[in-house]
């Protein structure tokens, strides 16, 4: 398929709208792949419904993933470098040059898409969601639940406890217990958890907790409306185990994100983190 900016310099059957549209996105490009929906619409002077049917006109699938495709040709085109395939970075034969090549590679392009995709919004609301937590209660599991792990790891060497909801207990019995001033951190690339991840929110709700999901789908559990705080993140690898040789992509990508949380959390409190941090490092060692 033809790039997205080609595409739209193309505007080859687009309606006179749609073209007003294309060029707006063309001259503020490194602006609109952070702007939501609703704001490339008012900025453009056009509707939600043209920004959708110009998405799919230049081969996205919706605004989202042309947010992640319009950023990746940008970054692409800056680079002038072939994009890694997410699912497949390793082939048959090839040796160790040619793949350390590739992983350095797929890993600079997962930061670089969420720093362009990811709204410095969500990360802000993340933090201050958990700096003002009991506990954080965490929901995870695969490769995913490692990642988080390392997060928790990193947030209680600054004083912040993260309670693991397999670690302990029942994952229901987990969620019954905790307290009003708990935070639920929900952490899945995919949404496709292992429990019913729209169950356990809406009983954390219930208990007066708030919640926070990570995720690369923005419809899981019936939409990210239904979390306190949503950090979206971009949906370049597949959600199918059987199709992709590692995680590294989507790894990379929450593990960028969780650590940019931690950094917000570290800086809104920046005095007691480096006493917390000192004094836990001091006793580890």
């Amino acid at each position: 398929p033809m790039a997205i900016l080609d595409a739209l310099a193309a505007a080859k059957g687009f309606t006179d709208t749609e073209r007003t549209l294309a060029a707006y996105v063309l001259t503020h490009a490194d602006e609109v792949v952070r702007m939501r929906l609703a704001t490339l619409a008012k900025e453009s002077h056009t509707s939600n419904a043209t920004v959708v049917r110009l998405c799919k006109k230049v081969g996205s699938a919706g605004y989202s993933e042309f947010r992640v495709d319009l950023s990746q040709d940008m970054e692409r085109r800056r680079n002038n470098v072939s994009r890694i395939d997410a699912n497949a970075p390793i082939l048959e034969n090839q040796g160790a040059p040619v793949i350390m090549s590739s992983i350095a590679t797929l890993t600079r392009e997962a930061i670089n898409d969420c720093y362009a995709f990811v709204q410095n919004e969500s990360i802000e609301r993340a933090a201050e969601l958990i700096s003002g937590a009991r506990h954080v209660i965490t929901y995870a599991i695969g490769d995913t639940y490692l990642t988080t792990e390392a997060f928790s790891n990193l947030m209680a060497k600054i004083g912040i406890t993260c309670i693991s909801a397999f670690n302990n207990a029942d994952v229901t019995t987990m969620t019954n217990i905790a307290h009003p001033d708990d935070v639920g951190l929900f952490v899945s690339y995919s949404g496709n958890l292992a429990y019913d991840l729209g169950l356990q929110r809406d009983a954390l709700r219930r208990r007066h907790c708030k919640t926070i999901v990570v995720t690369a789908n923005d419809e899981l559990a019936g939409g990210v409306a239904g979390f306190d705080c949503a950090v979206l993140v971009p949906c370049r690898e597949s959600t199918n185990g059987r199709e992709k040789v590692a995680t590294f992509y989507s790894q990379t990508c929450m593990r960028y994100v969780l650590e940019c949380i931690y950094g917000v959390v570290f800086a809104q409190s920046y005095q007691s983190s480096k006493r917390h941090k000192t004094l836990a490092e001091h006793v580890r060692n």
